[in-house]
């Protein structure tokens, strides 16, 4: 169950007690990092295909809209695409 902080400033992790906004930036940094890691390893610089992302969301263990995000927040082009997944 959330707790509402103070003062207003939102609600906090029940499990952890850190405000929910810290948590969820927490994880999207981490998220990055994991992606951010698996592109480099597989040496993909500014564009790759549907099923490299498909394999790099697997690699990283994050979902395929996030390696999706991750790709438009860096400006890597997605070509090949399946499914229209990725925009």
């Amino acid at each position: 169950m959330d707790m509402v902080l103070p003062e207003g400033l939102g609600h906090v992790c029940s499990t952890t007690g850190i405000p929910k906004k810290e948590v969820n930036r927490i994880w999207i940094t981490m998220t990055d990092e994991k992606i951010q890691k698996a592109l480099q390893e597989a040496e993909i610089a500014d564009m790759i295909t549907c099923p490299q992302a498909f394999a790099i969301a697997e690699k990283a263990k994050v979902s395929r809209s996030a390696v999706g995000e991750y790709c438009t927040k860096n400006r890597i082009k997605i070509r090949e695409c399946q499914l229209g997944c990725f925009k």
